[in-house]
C-alpha cells in the first residue's frame, strides 16, 4: 500500500523512506531517527536503547536507560528508576484501571479498579517479611513471611501447595468469619458472630452460641461439653459420662 525505498549501507548508513515516514540510521545503534509524517510521530534513539526521545498524537517517551525514563499516553502512564529496581505502570482504560509500582526486591504494590464498580483488587508485598491481598469480594489477607521473589496468580499454585513450609503469621477476613493461623498450622482459630474456635496442635476449643461450649485433647481422649441440653466428660474416646442433662417437657395429653 505503500511503497518504500530503501538505501542502505549497513551498518554505517540506512535511510528507508515512504509516502507517509523515513527512517535513518548512522552507525547503527548509535544513531536513528524515525518520522512518521501521517501520524505525526517521531522518534530519536542516540544511542539505542540508553538515549531515546518519542513524541506523537497524545504520546510522549524518553529515557535515559537505564537511570530513568517517562511514556505517557492515552492508556499508559509509567516511568523507572535505575532499571530494572523501580518502576511504576498505569493503565487505564474505560472498564479497568490498574496501577503497579516496585522497588525491586523488596516493594511491590498493584491496585486494579473498574470504573463504575465497587469491585477492586490490591496486593502489597514487603519481601521477604509479609504481604497484603484483598480481592474482589472484600475478603483479605495478611502474611508473614512471603518469601517468593514472583507473584503467584494461580489460586492452586506453587504458593498455595508450599506455603504451610514458611508461614508464620496469617489473617483472613472473611464476609461471615475471621481465620487465624500460627505456624501453619500449629495454631488456628476461626471468630464468627454466633462461634469461636481455635486449635494448638491437639487441643481445640470450641464455643458455639447455640451447641454450648467444648474443649477436646486428641479429639476425645479427654473432652468435655457444657450445652443447653446437658453436660458431658469423655475419656479415652468411649467413655461418656453426662450430667445436668435437660429432662423434655411433658406434652399434656388430649382428653
Amino acid at each position: 500500500k505503500y511503497p518504500q525505498e530503501v538505501v542502505s549501507v549497513l551498518p554505517f548508513y540506512s535511510v528507508a523512506t515512504s509516502y507517509r515516514s523515513r527512517m535513518t540510521s548512522v552507525l547503527w545503534p548509535f544513531f536513528s531517527k524515525i518520522n512518521d509524517r501521517r501520524h505525526g510521530y517521531k522518534e530519536y534513539n542516540l544511542p539505542w536503547p540508553i538515549i531515546h526521545h518519542a513524541r506523537g498524537k497524545n504520546y510522549l517517551s524518553w529515557r535515559f536507560w537505564p537511570f530513568y525514563g517517562e511514556t505517557h499516553s492515552e492508556k499508559l502512564d509509567s516511568f523507572f528508576f535505575l532499571f530494572p529496581i523501580g518502576w511504576h505502570r498505569h493503565h487505564h482504560q474505560p472498564d479497568l484501571e490498574t496501577h503497579g509500582s516496585y522497588f525491586l526486591p523488596f516493594f511491590w504494590k498493584f491496585f486494579t479498579r473498574y470504573p463504575g464498580s465497587e469491585k477492586s483488587k490490591d496486593f502489597i508485598k514487603c519481601w521477604p517479611l509479609a504481604d497484603y491481598f484483598r480481592d474482589e469480594k472484600g475478603d483479605t489477607t495478611v502474611s508473614l513471611f512471603s518469601p517468593l521473589w514472583f507473584r503467584e496468580h494461580h489460586p492452586e499454585g506453587f504458593e498455595k501447595l508450599y506455603a504451610p513450609l514458611w508461614t508464620v503469621y496469617e489473617k483472613k477476613h472473611l464476609p461471615t468469619k475471621t481465620v487465624t493461623r500460627l505456624f501453619y498450622p500449629v495454631y488456628v482459630s476461626r471468630e464468627s458472630e454466633k462461634r469461636s474456635y481455635w486449635r494448638c496442635l491437639f487441643l481445640s476449643h470450641d464455643n458455639d452460641k447455640d451447641e454450648g461450649c467444648k474443649t477436646s485433647f486428641l479429639h476425645g481422649l479427654y473432652e468435655t461439653k457444657s450445652a443447653p441440653d446437658g453436660n458431658y466428660l469423655k475419656l479415652l474416646w468411649i467413655i461418656k459420662i453426662g450430667w445436668g442433662e435437660k429432662v423434655p417437657e411433658k406434652q399434656p395429653q388430649g382428653k
